[in-house]
């Protein structure tokens, strides 16, 4: 649903001031807290019935909110080419993975063999499938590193970008690991290719084991979770576009190189 003048269509629930508090992926809805009541601000997406819902203040109760405008579980045999973009260059590919590491059902591989510079593999949502900007957006992937990142150069990131043909020089804020940097999984945002943000989330890539990564979009901050915990929160100014697209890419970007694959078990975007 879409927020105008501060309020949900249809619901006229004023939402001035909310601050969100993400929830996290839950199969029923979260209990209300003997300590704390239910804010406005907070939302969550059910798992089971696969909606977003989001506090109603006027009668403390969740409520749907909206549905997954993105959703693949990649159970299937093949990449979906009408929900995908899939980019490659030099050794990198994206391929139908069903006994990746730690992840159900299905997941699609993302590999880059690290012969030379500049390889890359990426998965992104096609034009069809684009974001509004201008609404409430809670975008939710899961990923699975067969390896921990090792070689210098290679990096991971899961991530919205402004909607278009994604490079080295465009817009876009969400997370990233790279090796140089360090073990941990970062907070980051660019503009032009310029890192604006740089944020150590202190969380460290474990290899074979599931991340739950959700980056919520709200009033032109967004707020970034790692398995449904708030790691930061930076401005989404640079997401200017009328439209944004999820975005899951590695690559290694020297000459060094080194062979890297993620396994992405799921992407999910709600509005």
């Amino acid at each position: 649903m879409k927020m105008a003048r501060e309020t949900w269509e249809g619901t006229g629930r004023d939402l001035t001031g909310c601050i969100p508090h993400y929830w996290g992926a839950q199969p029923t809805d979260p209990a209300i807290l003997t300590d704390q009541q239910k804010l406005p601000g907070d939302i969550y997406f059910n798992t089971t019935t696969r909606q977003m819902k989001m506090v109603d203040p006027a009668r403390q109760v969740w409520m749907v909110m909206g549905e997954p405008k993105i959703f693949d579980d990649f159970t299937g045999s093949a990449i979906d080419i009408f929900k995908w973009a899939i980019g490659v260059a030099g050794g990198g590919t994206v391929i139908m993975d069903v006994a990746g590491a730690s992840v159900v059902g299905g997941a699609a591989r993302l590999t880059d063999t690290g012969i030379i510079g500049d390889n890359h593999a990426q998965l992104s949502a096609g034009t069809n499938r684009s974001l509004q900007r201008a609404q409430l957006t809670l975008m939710h992937f899961r990923i699975a590193l067969t390896s921990v990142l090792a070689i210098t150069g290679t990096r991971i990131r899961a991530i919205l970008h402004n909607a278009g043909a994604f490079n080295a020089v465009g817009d876009w804020a969400g997370f990233e690991l790279e090796v140089v940097a360090g073990p941990n999984w970062r907070i980051r945002s660019s503009v032009g290719g310029a890192a604006v943000v740089d944020v150590n989330t202190g969380v460290a890539a474990v290899a074979g084991s599931i991340i739950d990564l959700a980056i919520l979009v709200y009033q032109n901050i967004a707020y970034l979770y790692i398995n449904g915990v708030l790691v930061g929160t930076i401005s989404a100014a640079n997401l200017t576009a009328v439209l944004l697209e999820p975005l899951v890419y590695i690559d290694d970007n020297d000459a060094v190189g080194g062979p890297i694959a993620a396994d992405v078990d799921l992407i999910e975007a709600y509005q």
